[in-house]
C-alpha cells in the first residue's frame, strides 16, 4: 500500500519488468501517471515508497510495448485509433505513455542517467485508453497532420508579442493550419510530397522568418498479379506471384494463397500458403495440386503491414480425354461357313493372278454368287467382307480397287464404315506370299 501525493488526477498504471539496465530506477516498479503535463509520473517499489518523476508529459495510460501486436487507442471524442505491429518494430520493450491533455503518444527511454522522451504520434483529441493486441484492425489510415512547435524571441520593442504567421511556401497540395497565428499549432496535409512551411514574425519594424521541410508519405497498397487463367488436363499447376510495393511502412511483404471457389468436395494443396520477405518486389512461383477436375478460383494476397491488395486466378482442371480413330483391327471371332476357311479361298485366288481374273473375281463375289455368304446366313456378313479383302489381295488387286468393286456389287452399302473396316482387315490379314496371319487363324478356329 502506498500513499500518493503531488498529483492531480491519477490515471494510467502498469508494472515495469525488473531490468535495471534497460529501465533504470523504474525497473520492477509500479508506474502511475496523471492527467496533466505539470504533474509527475510516479514509481512505486515493493515497500510502497513512491518517487515522482517530472517528464513534462501526461500519463493517461502507460504500456510496455510488446512484440508482434497491433496498437489500439480510444480518444475522448469516441474515435478508435490503431496502428499495425510493423510500425513498432525496434521499439519492443519500450515504455509508451499516452497523454489526454495534448493527444501525444510518447516513448520513454532510460539513457543510463535520465529518462528521454520521444514523440511518436499525436491526435487532435486527448487519449482515454491505449492497449496492444495480437489481432484486430488490419489497416489503419495514416495521420495527415503534424504538430508544429515553433518559437520566436524578440526584444519586446514596438509590438509585443510579435505578430507570427505560419504559411505554405511550397508544396504539391494545400496545407491547413489550425491557428496559423500561433507558433505551436497543427498542420493538416491534403496530399503526399515535399512541403516547405514558413514561420514568420513581425515586431512592427522588422520581419524574420524560418523554414521547415516536411516530407509527407502516403503508403500505397501493394500491386498484385496472380498470373493468367489456366486450363490444364493434369492435376498440377504452376502459379505465378508478381508483387511490388513502395516499401512503406516497413519494407516487409507478406504473401498468402487461399481458395475462393472449388468443386464440391474438392481440395487444393499449395506448395506454400504464406511467405514473408524483406523486399519491395517479389517475382516467383508456387505450385498447386487439385484433387479432381472442375473450376478453381485462387486468391493471392499481399500485405505490407498497413495495406493489403489481392488478385484472383482461375484454374480449370479438365479430365484427360482421348480421340480414337479406327485402324486395322482384328475381329474377336470370325464366323465361317461349314467346310470353308479363308486360307483355302486365299490359295484359290492366289492361283488366278490379276488382271486376267478380274471379271471372274467380280462374278464370284456378286450378290447371289458363290461367295455371297450372307445370302443364306446373315451372321456370315463379316466373314464375307473379310474374305473379300483377303482374297482380293491374293488375286493382286489394290485395296482402293477392292473398295470400289464392293460399292459396285452392293450399292446400298456403299461406303458403309463397318463393311469397309472388315474389308480392310481382310486385306491386311495376309502377307505378300498369300499366307493368312497366324493370329487370324487362331481367332477363326477358336471362337471367344
Amino acid at each position: 500500500m502506498a500513499q500518493l501525493t503531488g498529483g492531480d488526477s491519477y490515471e494510467g498504471i502498469t508494472t515495469i519488468p525488473n531490468d535495471a539496465q534497460k529501465y533504470g530506477p523504474w525497473a520492477g516498479r509500479i508506474i502511475v501517471g496523471d492527467d496533466h503535463h505539470g504533474y509527475p509520473i510516479t514509481a512505486i517499489d515493493t515497500n510502497g515508497i513512491a518517487v515522482p518523476y517530472f517528464l513534462g508529459i501526461g500519463g493517461e495510460d502507460i504500456r510496455v510495448i510488446p512484440a508482434d501486436q497491433n496498437f489500439f487507442g480510444v480518444d475522448d471524442n469516441e474515435i478508435l485509433w490503431g496502428a499495425p505491429a510493423a510500425q513498432f518494430q525496434g521499439l519492443e520493450g519500450e515504455i509508451l505513455v499516452a497523454s489526454e491533455e495534448d493527444g501525444s503518444l510518447n516513448c520513454v527511454r532510460w539513457n543510463g542517467s535520465s529518462f528521454d522522451v520521444y514523440l511518436l504520434a499525436e491526435i487532435p483529441n486527448g487519449w482515454e485508453a491505449v492497449n496492444f493486441a495480437p489481432a484486430g484492425v488490419t489497416s489503419v489510415a495514416p495521420a495527415s497532420y503534424l504538430r508544429l512547435d515553433g518559437s520566436v524571441a524578440d526584444d519586446g520593442q514596438l509590438i509585443a508579442p510579435t505578430s507570427n504567421t505560419w504559411l505554405l511556401a511550397s508544396g504539391p497540395a494545400p496545407v491547413v493550419f489550425d491557428n496559423p497565428g500561433q507558433t505551436n499549432t497543427l498542420a493538416h496535409f491534403t496530399g503526399p510530397g515535399t512541403n516547405i512551411l514558413t514561420l514568420s514574425a513581425f515586431d512592427g519594424q522588422y520581419m524574420e522568418y524560418s523554414n521547415i521541410t516536411i516530407q509527407v508519405v502516403r503508403n500505397q497498397a501493394p500491386s498484385v498479379n496472380a498470373g493468367s487463367n489456366q486450363i490444364i488436363s493434369i492435376t498440377n499447376a504452376t502459379l505465378t506471384n508478381v508483387v511490388s510495393d513502395d516499401g512503406w511502412p516497413s519494407n516487409v511483404l507478406d504473401l498468402s494463397w487461399s481458395v475462393l471457389g472449388k468443386p464440391p468436395g474438392a481440395s487444393v494443396h499449395f506448395g506454400w500458403t504464406s511467405l514473408s520477405t524483406n523486399s519491395t518486389a517479389v517475382n516467383g512461383t508456387n505450385s498447386a495440386s487439385f484433387s479432381t477436375s472442375g473450376q478453381y478460383v485462387l486468391l493471392l494476397t499481399a500485405d505490407d503491414g498497413q495495406a493489403t491488395n489481392n488478385a484472383e486466378v482461375t484454374i480449370t482442371v479438365q479430365a484427360p480425354s482421348l480421340i480414337l480413330t479406327p485402324v486395322y483391327g482384328w475381329p474377336t471371332y470370325i464366323p465361317v461357313p461349314p467346310r470353308t476357311h479363308p486360307q483355302s479361298l486365299v490359295r484359290f485366288w492366289r492361283a488366278r493372278p490379276f488382271p486376267g481374273s478380274t471379271f471372274l473375281f467380280k462374278n464370284f463375289w456378286r450378290g447371289g454368287g458363290p461367295h455371297d455368304y450372307k445370302k443364306n446366313d446373315a451372321t456370315l456378313d463379316a466373314f464375307g467382307n473379310f474374305a473379300f479383302g483377303a482374297t482380293g489381295r491374293a488375286a493382286g488387286f489394290p485395296l482402293s480397287l477392292l473398295q470400289t468393286v464392293a460399292d459396285m456389287l452392293h450399292p446400298s452399302w456403299a461406303n458403309d464404315p463397318i463393311n469397309t473396316a472388315d474389308i480392310d482387315s481382310g486385306f491386311h490379314a495376309i502377307d505378300n506370299n498369300g499366307t493368312l496371319s497366324t493370329k487370324v487363324s487362331v481367332l477363326i478356329s477358336s471362337p471367344q
